[in-house]
C-alpha cells in the first residue's frame, strides 16, 4: 500500500545513507535534490556537501553504489506520489544534517524546458 507513512520511510533511508557515507571531514549538511520530469521520462540527480563552516566541498559525491541506492529510493518516492499517495513532483530535495535530522521540499511543476532537468539549482 502507498502511503504517506511509506514515503516517510523511503526518505529516511536516503538521509541514512548520506550520513553513513564518507566524507572529508567534518560537516553541517548533505542535500540531494532529484528531478524527475512529469512524465518520468527524464531524470537527474544533484549533490552537495556544506562542510563544518558552511562552505560548499567542491567535487564531492557519495560513493556510485550510494548513489545508485539513493536513486532508487528517490525514484520510487515519484513512483508513489505518481500513484495517487499524493501529487507528482518535479523535484524533490532532501537536506541531511550530521544529528540525523532532514528535511524535504517538493518542487511542483507542470511546465518545464528540457535543460531544467540537468541544471544546477
Amino acid at each position: 500500500m502507498n502511503t504517506i507513512a511509506d514515503l516517510d520511510h523511503r526518505i529516511a533511508q536516503m538521509a541514512r545513507t548520506l550520513i553513513d557515507v564518507p566524507k572529508p571531514g567534518p560537516w553541517q549538511e548533505v542535500r540531494v535534490c532529484t528531478r524527475i520530469t512529469p512524465d518520468g521520462s527524464t531524470s537527474s540527480q544533484s549533490f552537495e556537501l556544506r562542510d563544518a563552516s558552511g562552505r560548499v566541498a567542491a567535487g564531492w559525491f557519495p560513493p556510485d553504489a550510494a548513489m545508485d541506492h539513493l536513486f532508487d529510493l528517490a525514484r520510487a518516492c515519484w513512483t508513489m506520489a505518481a500513484g495517487g499517495a499524493s501529487a507528482p513532483w518535479y523535484g524533490m530535495t532532501v537536506r541531511i544534517r550530521p544529528d540525523g535530522s532532514f528535511s524535504t521540499d517538493f518542487e511542483y511543476r507542470q511546465d518545464y524546458r528540457e535543460g531544467d532537468i540537468s541544471r544546477e539549482r
